[in-house]
């Protein structure tokens, strides 16, 4: 899981330009990272690359936080 947190992490600050350590586990993508839902769509994209899995609009609604994002890759990596 710790590798996933990382990699997570890592796409986020490269995509919002953001430094890595200022990223914390019940941060909001959307209000306290500051992405709009152009971000968010492009982050979506790049989880599933990076991942090799596929988010539906459904489950991409319901990742607000790191900790959720985390939480639901974590899960697709051991179903796969």
């Amino acid at each position: 899981m710790n590798n996933v947190v990382e990699r997570v992490n890592r796409i986020i600050a490269r995509q919002l330009e953001i430094e890595v350590d200022k990223l914390s586990d019940d941060a909001s993508i959307l209000e306290d990272l500051g992405a709009d839902s152009i971000d968010n769509v492009e982050l979506i994209i790049a989880f599933e690359v990076e991942f090799d899995i596929e988010i539906t609009d459904k489950d991409a609604e319901k990742l607000l936080t790191l900790k959720d994002i985390y939480d639901y890759i974590g899960k697709s990596l051991e179903i796969a």
